[in-house]
């Protein structure tokens, strides 16, 4: 009995020191984010419209990745602008013009 009296209170005494709380060190983590890459969205964009030339929802982001698109490349994001403006009067991506300008965004 004195045995498993003297364990328990090693146990008890022994716990908080070894396993319990925490050293109150607190740790910042700054985590960055990546910068999207916009001629990776354009050919993104292009890609699916390639295969489904519907123009849906994502109308509304045109002009944002148009603008993204010319801070990197000017040529590239007037190109991407007349190509997105035809579609956003018609409703549909002309699938040959979005292959061609694929090819110049690769």
């Amino acid at each position: 009995m004195t045995s498993r009296f003297v364990f328990s209170c090693l146990m008890v005494i022994a716990l908080p020191v070894f396993g319990g709380c925490n050293s109150g060190v607190v740790q910042d983590q700054i985590l960055e984010a990546n910068a999207p890459d916009a001629l990776a969205d354009a050919r993104s964009l292009l890609n699916t419209y390639i295969t489904n030339p519907a123009v849906g929802s994502e109308a509304m982001d045109f002009d944002d990745l148009v603008s993204r698109v010319s801070g990197v490349d000017a040529d590239k994001g007037a190109k991407l602008e007349q190509l997105l403006d035809k579609a956003k009067q018609s409703g549909r991506v002309n699938q040959s013009a979005a292959k061609k300008l694929l090819a110049e965004f690769e």
